[in-house]
């Protein structure tokens, strides 16, 4: 079994949506990355990042979240959540001076990567892990306005959730 599955399910899908994103150019050049989210999704002041050119895209996979169903005799069915999470802060060359407010420019171009995030993986199979297909794509937050007012932070969240079978050895 242990050069059968090099990684877990959860772990390949992960890896998997990491690479469709890199493979193609989104806008705004985000930092992709993956990992297991320090955050929850309350929204709260842990979502903060640093102020930065690029913003932050992170790729979480929800493996407390993770629904297994019998398939076939032997064959199991991972449904697999994965987060993608957009967050970009600003600095106060961002803050126009007569409102105090972010440029709504920022903003739409953010909303135009999160929209790209969300089409680059709605209705696809995963060509690093074929055997990972799409099962449903749900925007959870895009942009959080307590962010943008507490935070001066864009942050949004996407949520595609993935089906792969996995047939026991």
């Amino acid at each position: 079994m242990s050069d059968e599955f090099p990684d877990a399910v959860t772990v390949r899908i992960g890896k998997a949506v990491e690479s469709e994103l890199n493979a193609i150019e989104l806008p705004e050049n985000p930092i992709i990355e993956r990992s297991y989210a320090e955050w929850d999704l309350q929204l709260n002041g842990a979502w903060q990042i640093e102020p930065s050119d690029r913003p932050q895209l992170d790729i979480v996979v929800h493996t407390t979240e993770v629904e297994i169903a019998h398939v076939a005799q032997g064959v199991l069915g991972f449904h697999v959540p994965v987060d993608v999470a957009i967050r970009k802060r600003f600095g106060k060359e961002t803050q126009i001076t007569s409102t105090g407010r972010i440029d709504v420019r920022e903003i739409d171009a953010l909303l135009k990567l999160h929209q790209a995030a969300f089409l680059s993986l709605f209705k696809i199979r995963l060509r690093e892990y074929d055997n990972a297909a799409w099962k449903e794509t749900n925007p959870i937050v895009a942009p959080w306005k307590d962010h943008l007012r507490e935070l001066r932070q864009f942050t949004s969240i996407v949520r595609t959730t993935f089906t792969a079978n996995l047939s026991r050895p």
